[in-house]
């Protein structure tokens, strides 16, 4: 019971701060919000917590007996999609965001899923589909479980993710040069495609900003992953991070005006947060040092 009053007058307390900020400042609170993301301690299955805004609340997520990884959440925050990785296959799991039990897809014979994410309405996911060593983009609708191939190219296309309006789909390709991905955008009411990133062998992790005007990703410079920031009005690419260490896998808070991704700066993988505009890296997380946190991703 003290327990239970405890949390209450918590939630209380984050309403109060998010009508606070949408009062004074007039954009959306966070303090509400979550932050999903793969854990695993030291020779341990990977696993998705779930962690508050400020880190100080943490739970875990997945309870399978598979090692789990690259969660998403669904537009609405009820749903929560991720990949669970067993001895003999590969499955994607959706499950609640209140609730432990998953449900698993089923695909094709033949084909492996490599990962997904939400369509805005909620009723299908963009999923990779690995066939015969080819990777390629596909939608895929919950309820009949039909699927339709997006792009049809030779080389491995991975990582899609819908823009909030659902005109545009931000991906990666190695279609260039192999294993050198690059990310593009693939506009569906025209059916026209075309490449963001060109400096730099290795870009990927896109992720749409709230408004849908932004895309944050990953770029390997001078040996090391570091966070960019492109806008789409102008072309332009802004560094966001920087250091003689991996800084990997942003994402947006729902306000878009923070970001959260994973950085080796103290040696093993850690969550970390910073401005939308770079600066100050702030740790997210008090894990123990042996536990390796990677792939956070932000409700909407």
């Amino acid at each position: 019971m003290i327990e239970d009053k405890k949390t209450d007058l918590r939630q209380l307390g984050l309403q109060m701060a998010n009508t606070f900020i949408k009062n004074s400042l007039g954009f959306k609170g966070i303090a509400e919000s979550q932050i999903a993301y793969t854990s695993q301690k030291k020779n341990g299955r990977k696993n998705i917590m779930l962690s508050s805004y400020d880190g100080t609340n943490q739970q875990r997520f997945s309870y399978n007996l598979g090692s789990n990884n690259h969660a998403s959440w669904a537009f609405d925050n009820q749903n929560l999609l991720y990949t669970t990785f067993t001895r003999s296959n590969v499955q994607i799991a959706i499950q609640p965001s209140k609730r432990l039990r998953a449900s698993i897809l089923s695909f094709p014979d033949g084909t492996q899923p490599q990962g997904g994410s939400w369509s805005p309405r909620g009723d299908s996911i963009l999923i990779t589909l690995m066939t015969k060593g080819n990777s390629d983009i596909y939608s895929y609708q919950l309820k009949n479980r039909k699927l339709e191939r997006i792009l049809a190219w030779k080389s491995l296309e991975t990582s899609p993710s819908w823009s909030k309006d659902a005109s545009s789909i931000v991906f990666v390709s190695d279609s260039v040069r192999f294993q050198q991905p690059q990310i593009y955008i693939h506009d569906t009411t025209k059916n026209k495609t075309r490449r963001i990133t060109f400096r730099g062998k290795y870009n990927s992790s896109p992720r749409w900003s709230p408004d849908g005007t932004q895309i944050l990703y990953e770029g390997k410079r001078k040996g090391y992953f570091q966070i960019f920031k492109y806008t789409l009005s102008t072309n332009r690419h802004l560094q966001l991070t920087f250091g003689r260490f991996n800084s990997e896998k942003p994402d947006w808070s729902p306000n878009g005006k923070q970001i959260v991704f994973s950085s080796k700066r103290n040696g093993l993988s850690k969550l970390f947060l910073t401005s939308v505009h770079g600066g100050r890296m702030i740790r997210l997380t008090t894990t123990p040092k042996s536990v390796v946190e990677t792939n956070p991703v932000w409700s909407k």
